[in-house]
């Protein structure tokens, strides 16, 4: 039987979608609800406070994988027929992604931690890296579909992402500086995603 060098979309997509479901879905079970036994309020919000870098951490992480979701559905639709390569940077892709909750746990439990920010910004910039190598080898290699036109939005989203790989990579150096500002700058490129774009 001959090898085939493509692979089905549909069952990529879905099987991509559902991982990183439930990526998501684990990144919440580190936030803990506090048990208070004794002291009332004042003791539930002083458990509330101490449990609010994990909060942060998550909110963090998960703003990061929905831009990169976003990013990874535009890829799929603008793809016609997906190799074996393409899929295998996709399962990196994937597998750089599934190590997300273990770093934000980190950061979550020692906020004040140059290392532990390192690596959360170094985790990014590989998610970020991996995903931009879907789309150079699905541009290079021809995977996408006649119809697809690539414009205004497209343009401005590239830069973005380019933008966004520079900001994870100096985030890892400036971790050992000051964590807090290494974290700043993981926050700026989900919110920098948000900014309206015109479309033409």
């Amino acid at each position: 039987m001959p090898h085939s060098k493509q692979l089905g979309k549909e069952r990529l997509v879905f099987f991509s979608d559902a991982i990183l479901a439930i990526i998501v879905t684990i990144l919440v079970l580190d936030i803990k609800v506090p048990i208070v036994e004794t002291g009332g309020d004042a003791e539930l919000t002083r458990r509330l406070i101490v449990q609010a870098p994990h909060l942060v951490a998550f909110v963090l992480s998960f703003a990061v994988i929905i831009v990169l979701w976003y990013s990874h559905n535009r890829l799929m639709g603008m793809v016609d027929t997906p190799t074996n390569t393409f899929g295998v940077i996709n399962f990196l892709f994937i597998g750089v992604t599934a190590t997300i909750p273990f770093t934000t746990a980190l950061v979550g439990e020692y906020p004040g931690s140059s290392v532990a920010a390192a690596m959360l910004a170094a985790n990014m910039l590989l998610m970020n890296i991996f995903i931009t190598l879907c789309f150079v080898y699905a541009m290079k290699k021809n995977l996408v579909g006649k119809n697809f036109v690539f414009g205004h939005y497209d343009k401005m989203k590239r830069i973005m992402g380019i933008i966004g790989t520079f900001l994870f990579l100096g985030s890892i150096f400036v971790a050992f500086l000051s964590p807090v500002v290494s974290l700043v700058m993981i926050a700026a490129v989900p919110i920098m995603h948000c900014l309206p774009i015109k479309r033409e």
